[in-house]
């Protein structure tokens, strides 16, 4: 009975909080104070797959993802980051039936390096991957030592071991356990240095003796070809290896016959692909399928984003506070080309998770790095600037190129009229500098604009500028290229219903990205007969197939006013003109009828709702008219730092419309 109610409790938890746009951790924190043991309770699939480790999970997960989804294969993973034991917990529950059964070929766990321990009490992956361990948020987990015995005790008995055998802390983990090693690397190449370039060194000393090690080259930091000639332990040759390796043009050739581009020219990025690539392989998919999916990939969770100052076009990279190999690559990367740059250095919140004033991690990034020519400006915002500036004076920076801000608004304010070259934003997650442009993509307004569509879109911008963003509307027509990646929103209005297969036919070319979008967790908003693209088809013309629901078209017109609500905590009000009937999909329905017009005959609910995907028959600027349902989308795009702003009239309008069609009840 417990086993039934944490299920059912998580679900439906998970269902309020997605509605409200809350985290993915709270639902399997209930189940599991309902029942603690219900991990070992599920009947999970043979496949089980886990990624650890300091840098790189979120992305190479999300690559294993869609090598696995391209293969045919049903798939399940925690796409919203939640990697502790909660989030697994609720990544679990939600994918399984009510008896218990999970309800996916293959179960896809990213997990939090010190949490494996507890995730893996209950779960025994098939394939564990460890992919590396570096200096990361050292006030939470010491050092990577520590980690490394945290994730010892996470390895059992007859799982498969994937490690990075360039390594040395995590291929020690293979002297430890008996257990299978299938290994990853990447071979002596034209970037390694014979040295460790870094300010550190973490692989000076044997993990396994402790005495001296020798390296006959490194990729980076500790990562590379070494040996200790005291014990003997050393890198194993590679099972899976990247054979050639070309930054510059961004190539890489796996075991010297598959070479694939890739979207990031980094060796993070290379070692990323590898890890992904290895695990697809393990899973018996082919290689040609593997690269097409990996070719020039482009992480959806990455930390690689774009973001505009003025007219000025920018290149966020997201690195994590405390982990100094993540800026040291990205330092690398900006400074490396030879090309003018000015760089922006926000450190404001060190941590998302507890607070912390600790700066010493700065003095093992290497600024000297900004000693380059070509680094043109630094600007420095953010609550810790003095500790900045003191570090990059001692790393040897000209400091008459460094301005510091203590706001970052004021910061971006000046970079407005005052950069030079390539703009660039190093920062952190939890930084206030690290949201970057809104981006809405407003598909087909041409086609697709029959009820006053655009109002939706019009209104949405300006609450977003209410919240404090700068936001972008891209607006796109038939035969015109469409990259999903690039928005935060995407809305389609209502048209004719020769409009509406024209748009049809134009989106289906992208079919594979826009489900992709959708189980990312992209936020989408089709109103009026633009929702009917999402179902299975229309007549005889297939459709998007997101949700499973079928439409005919008709020579009627069904039409009428309606209110709906969602549980009776949203109540929405609006006008239905369509000529089709709906018929299933009732396990996603948006909304149920209140009150409806007796020509509406189809079905007693309305609607449709996956994920951050919305679909509704209700035509016109549907925002507009209901400001609970605005509020919905912008808590959803605006996460975290929402505000509660009030709109006095389209509140009154909402509320006259409300009582008018209530009398007609």
């Amino acid at each position: 009975m417990r086993k039934f109610l944490a299920i059912i409790i998580c679900k439906l938890t998970k269902k309020i909080c997605k509605y409200f746009g809350r985290g993915s951790s709270f639902p399997g924190q209930l189940a599991l104070k309902i029942c603690p043991d219900i991990l070992s309770r599920i009947d999970l699939p043979e496949n089980i797959i886990a990624v650890t480790g300091s840098n790189g999970k979120t992305s190479t997960v999300e690559m294993i993802h869609g090598i696995i989804e391209n293969a045919g294969m049903s798939v399940a993973y925690n796409y919203e980051g939640s990697n502790q034991i909660e989030g697994v917990t609720t990544l679990i529950l939600s994918n399984c039936s009510n008896s218990g059964r999970f309800e996916k070929d293959v179960l896809l766990i990213e997990a939090d390096e010190r949490y494996a321990k507890y995730i893996f009490s209950y779960i025994t992956p098939k394939y564990y991957c460890i992919n590396n361990l570096y200096r990361d948020q050292m006030t939470r987990n010491g050092h990577p030592e520590y980690v490394l015995n945290d994730i010892e005790k996470s390895v059992h008995e007859g799982e498969i071991l994937v490690l990075n055998a360039d390594d040395p802390l995590v291929s020690s983990l293979s002297a430890r356990h008996d257990n299978e090693v299938v290994w990853f690397g990447i071979d002596e190449n034209e970037y390694v240095s014979e040295t460790c370039t870094s300010v550190y060194d973490d692989g000076a000393y044997c993990p396994v003796c402790k005495k001296k090690m020798v390296y006959e080259y490194r990729q980076f930091a500790h990562v590379g070809k070494y040996e200790c000639k005291n014990c003997g332990f050393k890198r194993a040759e590679p099972d899976y290896r990247i054979s050639d390796l070309d930054l510059e043009k961004g190539t890489v050739t796996i075991n010297d016959t598959d070479t694939l581009q890739l979207a990031f020219h980094t060796i993070f990025n290379a070692y990323n692909v590898l890890a992904a690539y290895t695990i697809g392989s393990l899973l018996g998919i082919d290689s040609k399928q593997i690269v097409s999916t990996l070719n020039d990939y482009l992480i959806k969770n990455g930390r690689i984003k774009r973001f505009l100052i003025g007219d000025k076009e920018g290149t966020l990279l997201i690195s994590k506070h405390e982990n100094t190999i993540s800026y040291n690559r990205n330092l690398e990367f900006v400074t490396g080309k030879g090309e003018d740059v000015t760089l922006l250095l926000i450190i404001d919140d060190i941590s998302r998770k507890y607070f912390t004033s600790d700066t010493s991690w700065l003095w093992d990034i290497s600024f000297e790095l900004l000693q380059r020519e070509n680094v043109k400006k630094i600007v420095v915002a953010g609550k810790y600037i003095s500790d900045v500036a003191t570090r990059l004076e001692y790393a040897g920076v000209n400091m008459d190129k460094v301005v510091s801000f203590k706001a970052t608004a004021d910061a971006v304010a000046y970079l407005k009229d005052n950069s030079e070259g390539l703009l660039y934003c190093l920062t952190c997650f939890s930084d206030e500098g690290g949201r970057d442009i809104m981006r809405i993509l407003h598909l087909y307004p041409e086609l697709m604009n029959l009820y006053g569509e655009y109002g939706n879109v019009l209104v949405l911008k300006k609450h977003l500028e209410d919240q404090g963003l700068e936001v972008t509307i891209d607006r796109k027509d038939v035969e015109e290229s469409i990259d999903f990646d690039r928005y935060d929103m995407i809305y389609m209005g209502s048209g004719t219903e020769k409009n509406q297969l024209i748009a049809l036919k134009d989106l289906l070319k992208y079919k594979y990205y826009f489900k992709k979008a959708v189980d990312d967790g992209k936020v989408i908003l089709f109103t009026g007969n633009a929702m009917e693209l999402l179902g299975k088809n229309i007549d005889d013309q297939p459709g998007l197939d997101i949700v499973d629901f079928t439409v005919e078209i008709t020579d009627k017109r069904y039409t009428g006013d309606v209110i709906v609500n969602n549980e009776k905590t949203l109540e929405v009000v609006g006008f239905i003109n369509k000529s089709s009937l709906i018929k299933g999909g009732e396990k996603e329905k948006l909304f149920t009828y209140e009150f409806k017009h007796s020509t509406l005959v189809d079905n007693d609910y309305e609607g449709y709702r996956i994920k951050n995907l919305f679909g509704t028959h209700i035509i016109g600027p549907v925002l507009v008219k209901n400001p609970g349902f605005m509020e919905v989308i912008v808590r959803l795009l605006v996460k975290e730092g929402y505000q509660k702003i009030t709109y006095p009239l389209e509140e009154d309008a909402y509320k006259t419309t409300l009582e008018e069609l209530r009398k007609r009840k």
